[in-house]
């Protein structure tokens, strides 16, 4: 601890000494580039005078009339050669070293900088090259995914999921895993009908579906050992009238699967039908597993062998099976209505048939497919390019907001002004940032505003609120204006509302651009995603659920 009592000149003369010695000379030539803010950056050089007088030497003549400059590389996502960057651009710099402050509109890239002369024939010739460095973007990323991990309380066993907002039926599913106090996922033995014999038609929906929720079973960590049950027996019990194909039929499939469960030692059969667990239940019952059996219907309108087993069969399924897995709640009336017993063992899981991903394409190999840069913001107009609508307003704002940031159009539809508007754009030097894409189909559609970072309706009357939410649906801002009469959109919350003008739309796309909406559409989306019911996923880890409940069942009463 110092005690002695420092005096003015004293703390002069120490400063002095050391502003003689800091910041350390630089040995070499240098550029340094820092980012002070997402859209503003700052660089620093140095370059020593036999660095200049040796290029002087290597280029004498050509080097008189060239231009001091700095260039700066965007290299985001590549390996820089010096010759492969997305873009650059120039700024002048004049002595050996300085500092300089800069602007851009690139965000979320990764910049580099470069110190150097270029010639009067446009040739360039670097000194020094500086860090490469990110220039954060201005709001939240506009990028977003509902997949996710499933994880384990004790973390040895997990999986992935498609979608996060499924948690809750995830959490369930570990929780019952836990109390079952098997290391992994069950091991199915699943049964479903031989479709070889000529009596029974092709793999149907029902069955096809029970062959994407195996496939969602083994993505989970199960092991799902499928089998066809010869169900021709069955015919020949309705021609004959007796039980004999049934029990035929049992006896068979004993024979030739029981040797094959037995060396695989599943932890639960589950039966497709009633057909098939008619005679998968003395399988079951001598490997002494869970038998889980799925009902479509109980409707006596089938085939006649669905019938024969309904009828003949259905009581000794149900008092066999663990679980009975049914689709609906009318068919859980039904069972229940037609077996009382089955009231403690019904579960309701929704079958998820028609279950649609929506269209999904990289949103730079769409706008290069528009030839428009892969990683420039992109705005779409979409309706009829007529005044109404006011296309021409946009148009009018798109002159001023190119001359100020890197946005870039893409305009769908079609109308009387297409042809005007096309012809301005063109003549005015802005056919590279503006495409007039015309009538499209609906997946290419939904392409593009999928690709876009928002949606621009600068109408100067009342218009359909049809497209705005469709817009806000996907998660993409709209700019209208109080004209169009569009209530759906909310100024700061999904959009802004402007007046329809040409400086007014200016200024929304000027903000819209910054994406101060990017976290409120987030929200948006996901609330949309979660509302949206049940998804394949979901259901197969209901089934997961039924089957461990149905395992802990029978080892308790083991």
């Amino acid at each position: 601890m110092l005690t002695e009592k420092i005096s003015l000149e004293k703390l002069r003369d120490t400063a002095w000494t050391i502003g003689q010695h800091y910041p350390m000379p630089k040995n070499g030539d240098f550029i340094a580039l820092a980012t002070q803010q997402p859209r503003q950056g700052c660089f620093i050089w140095s370059l020593a005078q036999a660095s200049i007088d040796a290029l002087k030497a290597k280029v004498p003549n050509d080097l008189f009339g060239s231009a001091h400059i700095v260039r700066i590389y965007d290299i985001t996502d590549i390996e820089f050669n010096g010759l492969n960057a997305h873009s650059f651009f120039d700024i002048d710099v004049s002595g050996l070293c300085g500092r300089r402050f800069f602007g851009t509109q690139h965000t979320a890239r990764l910049l580099m900088a470069e110190v150097g002369f270029r010639l009067m024939n446009g040739e360039f010739h670097a000194l020094a090259r500086s860090n490469p460095v990110f220039f954060e973007r201005t709001g939240s990323s506009g990028n977003f995914d509902i997949h996710g991990r499933c994880v384990s309380s004790n973390g040895d066993f997990s999986f992935q999921v498609k979608n996060i907002f499924d948690s809750p039926v995830y959490t369930r599913f570990i929780e019952q895993l836990t109390k079952t106090n098997i290391e992994v996922a069950p091991v199915i033995a699943a049964f479903k009908p031989d479709h070889t014999i000529n009596n029974f038609a092709a793999e149907d929906a029902q069955e096809a579906y029970g062959t994407q929720l195996s496939e969602h079973w083994k993505a989970m960590g199960s092991r799902v050992d499928t089998y066809a049950c010869p169900l021709k027996y069955l015919t020949e019990a309705i021609a004959e009238s007796s039980d004999a194909a049934i029990l035929k039929a049992r006896e068979e499939l004993i024979q030739t699967a029981l040797p094959v469960l037995q060396k695989a030692k599943p932890s639960v059969v589950y039966a497709q039908g009633f057909p098939v667990a008619a005679i998968v239940i003395p399988l079951a019952q001598r490997l002494n597993l869970p038998l889980v059996i799925s009902i479509k219907s109980v409707e006596t309108n089938g085939s006649p062998a669905e019938r024969r087993c309904i009828s003949k069969f259905g009581l000794e399924a149900i008092l066999a099976a663990s679980r009975i897995i049914v689709p609906s709640a009318a068919v859980e009336s039904q069972v229940l209505f037609t077996w009382p017993p089955a009231k403690e063992k019904t579960y309701v899981i929704p079958d998820i048939l028609h279950e649609t991903n929506p269209v999904s394409h990289d949103p730079g190999s769409v706008k290069q497919r528009l030839h428009l840069h892969p990683s420039e913001p992109m705005v779409l107009f979409s309706g009829e390019i007529a005044h109404a609508t006011g296309a021409d307003l946009l148009v009018d704002a798109i002159f001023q907001v190119t001359k100020q940031t890197n946005l870039q159009f893409a305009i769908v539809g079609d109308g009387f002004l297409k042809g005007e508007l096309e012809h301005r754009i063109g003549s005015g030097g802005l056919g590279h940032r503006v495409k007039f894409v015309g009538n499209v189909p609906h997946d290419w559609f939904e392409s593009i505003l999928l690709a876009s970072d928002f949606v621009v309706i600068p109408a100067r009357t009342w218009q359909d609120e049809g497209f705005a939410q469709t817009a806000v649906h996907f998660g993409r801002p709209v700019l209208t204006t109080h004209q169009s009469g569009i209530r759906c959109i909310k100024h700061g919350q999904n959009g802004l509302v402007t007046y329809d003008n040409p400086g007014s739309i200016l200024w929304g796309l000027k903000e819209l651009l910054a994406n101060p909406l990017q976290g409120n559409m987030m929200r948006i989306v996901a609330r949309r995603n979660a509302e949206q019911g049940k998804t394949i996923e979901s259901a197969a880890v209901e089934h997961l659920i039924c089957f461990l409940k149905a395992i802990v069942e029978k080892r308790g009463s083991i």
